[in-house]
């Protein structure tokens, strides 16, 4: 099965101001979908969004079957849970999501058909911190620690393991000017990893679509693991601009009277395959 290539973009408050928004679906710009489609016999992914939320993702394999694989739900515009689901329909895993009477996230509950457990969030200057047990071992726990720069913006993510304090895994993240990240150095126990991107000079629609629920995201799309995860795929969509090549892709755009994309082709930068290609629905 092709592997999926994250396009959605979630994490800490990325800055874009209510009036941006509002400018934005008021010009009749933002996105109600997001089509992501791979060479036969590979199917295809559909983002949906309603306004500024996403709202489910539907794959579809070789037009034979189609079904939602994931779902977000929202209270007091607040996102409230997260599900995914397999081909029959039957919940996979799940993100419930805690706030307190500021609206701050204070826990995340995971559940799973053979593991569930609750994290509860400490905010701690620029940071946040976090546990999870471990799913197999009952005495071992993962402490994760997100730290913001001064924009915002995901800086560092490392994970470590308790009682014995090593360093499973680190994160750390670079921007430009626009708050695009630029370059993700990853380190975990089987080696190290080096991610550089580079962008057009054009909008992303999607920056909008994800900035209010940036906390949720990264905590759906970054449950670390000892060979990786998907924040790389996530950060990388989350800046002003939109995306041109990184370590493995190169992206050919196409745009409409407004400089927004309607479509991208997608090609392996090693061999000039053809990856997928992307249809943006307003």
């Amino acid at each position: 099965m092709k592997k999926k290539i994250l396009i959605i973009f979630a994490i800490a408050s990325v800055s874009c101001s209510k009036n941006e928004n509002n400018e934005i679906l008021n010009q009749k710009t933002s996105l109600k979908s997001v089509k992501q489609v791979y060479p036969d016999p590979g199917g295809s992914f559909s983002y949906e969004f309603d306004g500024t939320k996403s709202t489910e993702s539907i794959r579809s394999i070789q037009n034979l079957s189609k079904f939602v694989f994931e779902k977000f739900e929202y209270q007091n515009d607040l996102m409230s849970k997260y599900t995914t689901y397999d081909g029959l329909g039957d919940v996979t895993f799940s993100y419930e999501f805690k706030y307190d009477s500021n609206d701050k996230l204070k826990s995340v509950i995971y559940k799973s058909n053979s593991f569930e457990y609750e994290q509860f969030l400490t905010y701690q200057n620029n940071s946040i911190i976090t546990e999870i047990p471990d799913q197999t071992f009952s005495n071992i726990t993962h402490k994760i620690t997100y730290s913001f720069n001064d924009a915002n913006l995901i800086e560092n993510i490392k994970q470590v393991k308790l009682p014995d304090n090593k360093i499973e895994m680190e994160l750390n993240f670079l921007y430009d000017q626009n708050e695009n990240c630029v370059k993700i150095d990853s380190k975990n126990i089987i080696g190290n990893a080096v991610y550089d991107y580079e962008y057009t000079n054009k909008i992303n629609p999607l920056r909008p679509h994800y900035a209010k629920y940036y906390i949720p995201h990264i905590i759906i799309r970054g449950k670390l693991n000892v060979i990786g995860n998907n924040v790389p795929d996530i950060v990388s969509n989350f800046g002003e601009n939109l995306l041109l090549r990184n370590t493995n892709y190169r992206y050919e755009h196409k745009y409409n009277d407004n400089n927004y994309p309607v479509s991208s082709n997608v090609f392996e930068k090693s061999s000039g395959t053809k990856a997928f290609s992307l249809k943006f629905n307003y």
